[in-house]
């Protein structure tokens, strides 16, 4: 009888186990299936692969004051808001919210993963799109490394700061172009100094498009 109560006890163990396996899976898949991805270029690196159901299936966002649409996944949540200093300056980011977050408070807490959007009643400078290579940004006096590359058919430059192993802080990425008259930007956060992160994102700035 000893043994047999044992054995019971031992296969509730493992169904309680598997069954808090399977829920974390569940709740991890989407974010397991945006591993971190080398720097690249996310114009040129979404092109290569189809779209995951992820964000096939997902929402699109479309503002029709600034002329564009973008698509995301369904979970993650929108947030349009203008500076407080500059009411020219609009901004939209797309997240993933934490798990503690709730609707009330989301307001103020960064996502799990993050994409902003901006746009401004300012054109950056051209010379920006022109650099290439590894060199002080002169606004932020980071080491900053500038990659020329075409986003959303426009002419862009993507900048990763701070760049480099022995560099100090949040490291990021952020695409700069102009359009229509007005000053675009686009960053997120990567997971290194030298432009690794989550592959997501090149999904969802993939689907980043101007409308006719």
């Amino acid at each position: 009888m000893r043994k047999g109560f044992v054995t019971l006890v031992l296969v509730v163990i493992v169904l309680v186990v598997v069954t808090i396996g399977a829920v974390a899976y569940i709740q991890l898949k989407p974010q397991l299936a945006s591993s971190p991805t080398s720097s690249q270029s996310p114009q040129t690196a979404t092109n290569e692969s189809p779209l995951t159901d992820e964000i096939a299936k997902g929402k699109v966002y479309i503002n029709d004051e600034f002329g564009f649409e973008i698509k995301y996944p369904a979970q993650w949540k929108t947030r349009e808001y203008r500076s407080q200093f500059d009411k020219d300056h609009w901004y939209l980011e797309i997240l993933l919210p934490s798990p503690y977050d709730t609707e009330a408070i989301i307001t103020s807490l960064r996502g799990d993963r993050q994409i902003t959007i901006s746009a401004m009643n300012k054109l950056h400078n051209i010379n920006e799109f022109q650099k290439t290579g590894v060199s002080i940004n002169e606004i932020y006096q980071e080491l900053t490394l500038y990659q020329p590359i075409v986003f959303a058919d426009q002419e862009a430059s993507q900048q990763i700061r701070p760049y480099g192993k022995e560099q100090v802080g949040i490291p990021g990425t952020e695409i700069i172009f102009n359009n229509n008259g007005l000053g675009w930007s686009i960053s997120f956060t990567n997971n290194d100094f030298e432009g690794a992160h989550y592959s997501i994102y090149d999904q969802i700035l993939s689907t980043f498009k101007f409308l006719d």
